[in-house]
């Protein structure tokens, strides 16, 4: 009511929306909400319709740009969250290639380009959806109903474990290795010379 649109909130100071923001908690959330009215308001006040404009905005990552995209303007562009790292990590056997929750490895990779094959041009939010809820029902993390999964007969990774050698589905994604712990042991020794100084007893 305060704000009711973009150009009026990129009026507002800092204070004013730290202060209608008070007892909400993650102060940085009100500050990316100013600076992306600000943002928006600059470039003509038009909000961006496509996912590169939509990260641009300050507060706006990679994910809710996607999803954005793909729900409101029907943009082909995959909305990866930790629920798709996990079903294609499975569905093509991502194995090597680091930590795939981490955009720079490998194997974040493998799993975007995946997601890419994946989501066609017809309806991609309703796709996005789609996958973010079969990760959240189906392909859970520690018990994925296998037996019931839609996209069972091209999965690698439940071929992998029907055939045997002690391969789970559950194995995927990997996890970094965390580095063993190190233990370090010190020894201190103070010499406490008593007398004068220059050598005097």
């Amino acid at each position: 009511e305060r704000w009711p649109d973009a150009s009026a909130l990129a009026s507002a100071t800092r204070e004013e929306v730290n202060e209608a923001w008070a007892g909400l908690g993650y102060y940085r959330r009100a500050g990316f909400l100013l600076d992306g009215a600000r943002r928006v308001t600059s470039s003509g006040g038009g909000f961006p319709n496509d996912a590169k404009g939509l990260a641009s905005v300050p507060g706006v990552g990679p994910y809710t740009a996607a999803a954005i995209a793909s729900i409101a303007f029907d943009e082909p562009v995959a909305a990866v969250d930790g629920n798709v790292i996990r079903v294609c990590t499975r569905l093509a056997a991502v194995t090597g290639g680091g930590d795939a929750a981490k955009p720079s490895s490998d194997a974040s990779k493998a799993v975007r380009a995946c997601a890419d094959w994946l989501i066609g041009s017809t309806r991609p939010g309703d796709f996005n959806q789609a996958m973010m809820e079969l990760g959240a029902t189906v392909c859970t993390p520690k018990a994925p109903a296998c037996g019931t999964c839609p996209l069972r007969s091209g999965c690698a990774g439940a071929a992998l474990e029907l055939a045997g050698g002690g391969f789970k589905v559950t194995d995927l994604p990997e996890k970094e290795k965390k580095p063993e712990k190190r233990e370090e042991r010190v020894a201190v020794r103070v010499v406490e010379r008593k007398g004068g100084r220059d050598g005097d007893p």
